[in-house]
């Protein structure tokens, strides 16, 4: 009801999560939420501004030890425009008053997508792929059933969660930004052409998807998980909807066991490698991995020939010997 996408438009989750869970879509003035008739509700990507009947609807279902899932973003951009804006439904709100903050900030991160940008060059026009740090790509995670065997998760366009409130709540940060990251608020203008150096990721290690557990709302414990990214699960409708990276509905799929304790699902899921990206690692651990790329053939080959030319030296001995047959 608030122009969160359909199931059509989260297929490759859906097939996930079908398997064992009847997932049904509702609106808040559902009787069927009303009545609590769920385990785990799921609200993702919603775009309009949620009303306080709502909210309040949300804080009796959490007071009696719901579990819920929000996916939501706090910022987005314009590529064609150039422009970087900040976003709010009410959830935002709703979440500080418990100490859980999304501010309207970007996180850059030099682990990033690269955009194609076109390019004049001469008479021609080519497209050149660039990285854009404004698409971070999250290789770091928490030891937790939520994030286990995950390895990259690509998070477009995702803001900082940070905690302030009760330590009595169970705060677990699930995914985090890499050492080279940073924060930029809004609003502001995409320099596609910016020369990034590593002076601009002086903020590192930006909370971007969390998890908590306690009497949030009540004296009944509950969960939570949140993902300050609306989109990273949505596939799209119509004719060419995007195929998904298999991390980004595992994050999901994942957050749905562990809020409904089906956890024992989750290493099936990520049990698979799904990348090893060189450009995730260091200059200095690339010219590494290059040296022994070339080195450990040639130490084989080598050891290989030395083998074959003790074995025939043996051999050659053995029939110069007297009485050999």
């Amino acid at each position: 009801g608030h122009g969160e996408p359909s199931p059509q438009a989260i297929l490759q989750a859906m097939e996930q999560m079908t398997v064992l869970y009847d997932v049904v879509p509702v609106t808040f003035d559902d009787s069927v939420f009303i009545k609590h008739d769920f385990k785990t509700l799921a609200i993702v990507g919603p775009l309009d501004t949620l009303r306080q009947d709502e909210i309040n609807k949300l804080d009796r279902y959490m007071a009696d030890g719901g579990r819920l899932f929000i996916a939501m973003s706090r910022v987005n951009g314009n590529l064609q425009q150039g422009q970087g804006y900040g976003m709010g439904n009410g959830l935002e709100t709703w979440l500080a008053g418990k100490g859980i903050n999304l501010p309207e900030e970007f996180v850059v991160d030099a682990n990033c997508s690269m955009i194609g940008v076109r390019q004049q060059q001469g008479g021609f026009t080519m497209t050149t792929q660039i990285p854009f740090p404004y698409l971070p790509n999250i290789t770091k995670f928490a030891d937790h059933p939520i994030t286990k065997g995950l390895e990259s998760v690509m998070l477009p366009f995702v803001s900082p969660i940070t905690y302030t409130g009760d330590t009595v709540i169970k705060f677990t940060p699930l995914a985090m930004s890499s050492d080279k990251s940073a924060t930029e608020t809004v609003p502001l203008m995409f320099n596609v052409n910016k020369k990034w150096q590593d002076t601009d990721f002086n903020n590192p290690n930006q909370v971007v998807a969390a998890a908590f557990e306690g009497n949030i709302w009540g004296d009944i414990p509950s969960r939570l998980v949140l993902i300050s990214n609306g989109s990273f699960a949505i596939n799209g409708e119509g004719q060419r909807p995007q195929q998904l990276q298999p991390d980004n509905v595992s994050l999901l799929a994942n957050s749905v066991d562990w809020l409904t304790d089906e956890t024992g699902l989750i290493d099936l899921r990520t049990k698979e490698v799904t990348s090893r990206p060189l450009d995730q690692v260091s200059d200095s651990q690339k010219t590494i991995i290059r040296w022994l790329n070339f080195l450990i053939p040639l130490l084989l080959t080598i050891i290989y020939g030395i083998f074959w030319y003790q074995r025939r030296r043996v051999i050659r001995k053995k029939r110069m010997e007297e009485g050999y047959v």
